[in-house]
């Protein structure tokens, strides 16, 4: 009985961890279609709009290579910079927080690549309509010269995304689409299990307590 106990406290620490490791979307901004646009040479952005107060520690960006998202992993230097903004008539206004994550990796979701961060410090907002930037490099106004794609949404909304002249200007250029991003309100971790993925864990370690159960009785 004793081994029992211990066995299936095991397998509910490890439940308990997979389900841990999910993280909290308060943000879709909906799935990426297609490569999107270039965000090592110039720096893009796209408006979420939160319906109540929320705080902010993570993100999700989804990437892309043209014309081969195979290269993702290769072109990918590791660093992403980000910047929350304030939003003014439709475009970024002021800024509310900025900062970058580096030894990032991108895990392989379908034709794309997921690429989870933390913000250095989370952001806390009210209910309203904000803009994310993300760029590649270690800040918003370095070119690390290995290009990569924020992947985009096949669609061409009311409210488009943005594209800067330079790597030393806010997003300013109308795009005719949106940018596929989520934005979590926990610590993010790449390929992190959502909640079908959980469930294919906790099937399995179900079974083995069912087994060990019966083994001891």
């Amino acid at each position: 009985m004793r081994n029992y106990v211990k066995s299936t406290g095991c397998l509910c620490i490890l439940l308990t961890a997979a389900c841990a490791t999910a993280s909290t979307v308060v943000y879709d901004n909906g799935a990426p279609a297609f490569g999107g646009v270039n965000v090592t040479q110039v720096r893009g952005a796209d408006d979420f709009v939160l319906s109540s107060s929320t705080t902010i520690t993570g993100v999700r960006f989804f990437g892309d290579t043209l014309p081969t998202p195979a290269n993702f992993p290769g072109s990918f230097g590791g660093t992403l910079s980000y910047a929350f903004y304030n939003n003014s008539s439709g475009t970024p206004g002021s800024l509310i927080s900025s900062g970058s994550s580096s030894a990032l990796t991108g895990v392989a979701s379908g034709s794309f690549y997921i690429v989870d961060f933390n913000l250095a410090s989370s952001v806390a907002l009210a209910a309203g309509t904000y803009w994310l930037e993300v760029h590649e490099g270690a800040t918003s106004s370095t070119d690390d010269g290995s290009p990569i794609f924020w992947a985009g949404l096949n669609s061409a909304p009311a409210s488009n995304a943005m594209l800067s002249s330079s790597l030393n200007t806010v997003p300013n250029s109308d795009l005719n689409f949106e940018l596929a991003f989520q934005l979590f309100s926990d610590p993010a971790t790449s390929g992190a299990p959502e909640p079908s993925t959980f469930l294919l864990f906790a099937a399995p370690l179900a079974i083995a307590a069912f087994r060990l159960r019966r083994k001891v009785t």
